[in-house]
C-alpha cells in the first residue's frame, strides 16, 4: 500500500514541481516509502499526544515540540507532504481516490 501512495504522491509532486518555477530542492523532491511511513508515524504520534489543535510550528519548535517530530521531518517538508496528500485526494484527475 505504501508503494502506491509513494507513486501517486510523486506524480503529484512532479505536477507541482512543473507549476512552480523556483522551489526549494528539499521540499519538492520525490518521496519514498520510508518517508511515507515516517509521516504516518508522526501523524499517529501527534494523535496519541492529542496535538490536533497545535500549530505545526509549535509541534516542530525546538524548545516546545517533541523531538520525535523533528527527527522525521523538517516542519516545511511535513507541511508540504501533508498538503500534497490532501491535494492528491481533492484534485480531479490525479487518481488520489
Amino acid at each position: 500500500m505504501t508503494k502506491e501512495i509513494v507513486e501517486k504522491t510523486n506524480a503529484c509532486i512532479s505536477i507541482l514541481r512543473d507549476r512552480v518555477k523556483q522551489h526549494a530542492k528539499a521540499t519538492f523532491k520525490d518521496t519514498c516509502e520510508e518517508e511515507i511511513l515516517a509521516l504516518i508515524g508522526v501523524l499517529l504520534l501527534s494523535g496519541v499526544n492529542k496535538d490536533n489543535h497545535v500549530a505545526t510550528e509549535e509541534m516542530f519548535k525546538p524548545t516546545r515540540g517533541i523531538p520525535a517530530y523533528r527527527s522525521g521531518f523538517s516542519e516545511r517538508r511535513f507541511v508540504f507532504v501533508c498538503a500534497v496528500l490532501v491535494w492528491m485526494i481533492v484534485q480531479p484527475g490525479t487518481n488520489g481516490k
